[in-house]
Order: C-alpha cells, then sequence, then structure tokens
C-alpha cells in the first residue's frame, strides 16, 4: 500500500515540465528522443552501469532489454511520450514488474 500512495503523490508531482527535464537528461545528445546509446551514456554518467564492481545496478543488456520494452513504436528511439508513459506507469505489464520485483 506505501508503493500506491507514493505512485499516486509521483503521478501529481510528476508535471509535464519536471517529466521533460528529465527527459533532457536521457536525451543527451538533444535529439528530441532518447537512444539506447544515449542511456548507456546517461547511466554511465550517473555511475549505475556495469563496472568491475559487485554493486552495479545495470549492464549494457539491461539498459538494451529496458529500451525494447519501452521503444513502443520500434523506431529505434524514445520519444517524450513513450519516456512519460513509462514513468507515469501506463505501461501495466512494468507496473506489475516493479510490485513484483524482489
Amino acid at each position: 500500500t506505501e508503493f500506491i500512495v507514493a505512485a499516486i503523490n509521483v503521478k501529481e508531482i510528476l508535471t509535464d515540465a519536471k517529466l521533460y527535464t528529465l527527459f533532457r537528461t536521457f536525451d543527451v545528445d538533444n535529439s528530441g528522443f532518447i537512444t539506447a546509446d544515449n542511456m548507456n551514456e546517461s547511466f554511465s554518467r550517473m555511475d549505475i552501469m556495469e563496472k568491475q564492481r559487485a554493486e552495479s545496478f545495470f549492464t549494457r543488456s539491461d539498459v538494451q532489454f529496458l529500451f525494447n520494452k519501452h521503444d513502443v513504436d520500434n523506431d529505434g528511439r524514445i520519444s517524450f511520450d513513450e519516456f512519460k508513459d513509462v514513468l507515469l506507469c501506463k505501461d501495466e505489464e512494468f507496473t506489475d514488474s516493479i510490485l513484483t520485483s524482489k
């Protein structure tokens, strides 16, 4: 129930302007879209990509999986609308995976 309350609060707090600011964090080449390479570069900058340490959060294959899952129109890039849908949990399967993850 705490997760649901947090999710509801996130939806109220995350305005389009705030979401777009976050989107721009991943759109490292300012193309207006996020590519898998953009995601890898962004995660590397955030120091959460696979390195020579056990506590790495994401591998390149993890990023590719996430990218493929949320590139809804399969054009090789994630638009702002696709990005927003992910963050606002409009993808029920994605939301279920969050709720059932370890």
